[in-house]
């Protein structure tokens, strides 16, 4: 079942989960990672304060200025990337997980990944949006695994916040 926030995603980020990779006994263990593609619908964060405190009024992610935007929603859905496909392809034949669940291993640190923002209706064509650095915050509930925070994770999907900024 997917979320109600699916057929509003407009961010795809790459992650790339770590896996436990060889014992090579000359440099230690191994560490190999999957790349997992992941697309959330994201609207700018009105708490936040960015760029010296300016607020930002509430809405879709539609324009981003270079310096980095706060952004909050919720995880839609997510696949690994087959082997030699983009990440950017239009993902028609990828084995998607639309539970809206946040993939397994990915953990409320922050971390950067790659991102784009726009219409993803349009991939593999990047015109209708922006490329850039996504740097997660929050990955999960505000209100814990447990309780109220499993009812809206089930309900909504995986909450995220982060910052998107232009470039790579």
């Amino acid at each position: 079942m997917s979320t109600p926030y699916a057929e509003f995603a407009n961010c795809r980020f790459l992650w790339m989960r770590p896996t436990s990779g060889p014992i090579d006994r000359r440099v230690g263990p191994g560490t190999q990672a999957e790349a997992v593609v992941i697309e959330a619908y994201l609207r700018i964060n009105s708490a936040a304060s960015t760029l010296g405190g300016n607020s930002r009024a509430e809405g879709p992610a539609s324009s981003v200025v270079p310096m980095g935007q706060d952004y909050r929603g919720f995880i839609t859905r997510h696949a690994v990337l087959p082997e030699g496909a983009a990440w950017l392809d239009d993902g028609l034949a990828w084995t998607w997980d639309s539970s809206g669940r946040a993939p397994a291993k990915l953990r409320a640190t922050t971390l950067e990944s790659q991102a784009y923002l726009g219409q993803l209706s349009s991939l593999p064509s990047t015109d209708n949006g922006q490329i850039g650095v996504l740097t997660t915050t929050l990955v999960g509930s505000a209100y814990g695994t447990g309780g109220v925070g499993e009812l809206m994770i089930a309900e909504a999907g995986c909450e995220i916040r982060g910052q998107f900024r232009l470039g790579t």
